[in-house]
């Protein structure tokens, strides 16, 4: 049997996680009050069929594939957005948004735009 300690560091990984895998039925242990003893045999098993690190993925089965037209509608998007609305901004745009999403939108767009031309202009020294 081992501390969570030293379970902790033959699975690199820290003393709170070895109690969460315990508590998870990971590991295998005993509480022997308020502390744990870790099974020697299922610290090797976990180390010898340690999984790869973050979360897990998703199956990929059940994603969607996406369509191969998603792309080329959002270089359409891009372009007209920026043809739209990137230059000068057009306060009735604002007046006439049905939502303050809407609002937003018109907003946020037109700020990427300027900031690129600000970008812009710095690099070619005029700022």
């Amino acid at each position: 049997m081992l501390s969570t300690k030293e379970a902790a560091t033959r699975l690199g990984v820290s003393e709170p996680r070895v109690r969460a895998m315990l508590n998870k039925h990971v590991l295998e242990g005993t509480k022997i009050g308020r502390t744990w003893a870790v099974s020697e045999q299922s610290v090797e098993n976990r180390m010898h069929t340690r999984p790869s690190a973050g979360r897990p993925r998703k199956d990929s089965s059940t994603a969607p594939a996406a369509p191969s037209y998603d792309i080329e509608a959002a270089r359409r998007l891009y372009r007209e957005c920026r043809a739209t609305l990137s230059g000068t901004f057009n306060s009735a745009f604002l007046d006439q948004a049905e939502s303050k999403e809407e609002e937003d939108f018109y907003v946020a767009v037109s700020t990427f735009f300027l900031q690129k031309r600000q970008q812009e202009l710095i690099e070619q020294g005029v700022f």
